[in-house]
């Protein structure tokens, strides 16, 4: 029997997820860790909670404590995390509520599962290559979005939207969507006052192309000033050993994120033999907060 732990698996997504697998899965068994705050609805999962595959666990996900607790008792071989804080409106009032639901979560489990031992009967076992874990996050940034206008009459078109069952649908709400909000506002405004569409279909791919390049120019400052915030954090630390993890061997270098904190930077010594996945010690050799450079070398 697998088991998956399921993060906020009595909301919209997360409870259309929960019904599927268990009506098409007889040999998975779901631990559903849920909140039940104004976007939870235990309706939509009435039936299943009958189900003895089927444990919902009223939890908040920013609990480490409670997670960890979850993820060694359970064992689970796969974690879908679609619990986080979605409503724009919401933001505005409580912006923390918002950096908890969707960073603090897969921090917990990610620290849980690949950088400390667990604890079995009483002995400590580190993970093993043969015990894998998907960390699946549902509203993970690090997936770089497109903008496109579709038509669905076209062959190749969307088939609307499957959890709500209509065929004219469309998402462009975001914090960081704003533009392309306003656009797909005022072509429902013109639909509604059955009025001359506002833009030709050249225009809205013109519009697509320009959203898609303004966000990638905003996702790289955004890096950058990541990085420039890990290098002031470390700037005092050149010379101390850290537990990390390897991130990243490419053309360009061998990268490794520490555990604690959690900052990325370049293995400059060392970095031969070593693999994606792989737990090294290294230690801090050089800082450039200007350009957010961090440099390490394997111990």
């Amino acid at each position: 029997m697998k088991t998956i732990l399921i993060t906020g698996g009595a909301g919209f997504i997360g409870g259309c997820l929960v019904r599927q697998l268990l009506a098409e899965e007889p040999r998975v068994r779901i631990i559903n860790l849920d909140k039940l705050t104004y976007a939870g609805n235990l309706d939509s999962i009435r039936g299943e909670l009958k189900i003895p595959r089927h444990t919902l666990i009223q939890g908040d996900i920013c609990d480490a404590a409670l997670v960890a607790e979850l993820l060694r008792d359970f064992r689970p071989s796969a974690v879908m995390h679609l619990a986080a804080e979605s409503h724009v409106d919401r933001s505005i009032d409580g912006p923390a509520a918002f950096v908890c639901g969707g960073r603090t979560p897969s921090a917990n489990q990610v620290s849980t599962w690949h950088y400390e031992a667990v604890e079995i009967e009483g002995e400590a076992h580190a993970l093993s290559d043969d015990e894998p874990v998907q960390l699946l996050d549902a509203l993970s940034d690090t997936m770089e979005g497109r903008y496109s206008a579709e038509r669905p009459w076209e062959p190749d078109g969307e088939e609307g939207h499957f959890g709500l069952a209509v065929d004219d649908y469309s998402h462009t709400t975001a914090p960081n969507r704003r533009y392309a909000d306003l656009v797909m506002q005022r072509l429902v405004k013109a639909t509604l006052a059955n009025a001359p569409t506002p833009y030709t279909a050249d225009e809205l791919d013109a519009i697509a192309e320009r959203c898609t390049l303004m966000e990638n120019s905003a996702r790289k400052v955004e890096r950058a000033m990541r990085k420039a915030v890990a290098a002031t954090l470390l700037e005092h630390r050149v010379g101390e050993s850290f537990d990390a993890i390897i991130t990243g061997v490419n053309q360009s270098g061998t990268f490794a994120r520490l555990t604690h904190p959690p900052a990325e930077g370049r293995l400059m010594r060392g970095e031969h033999g070593v693999d994606v996945g792989d737990r090294v010690r290294v230690k801090l050799i050089g800082v450039d907060v200007a350009k957010g450079f961090i440099d390490f070398a394997r111990e």
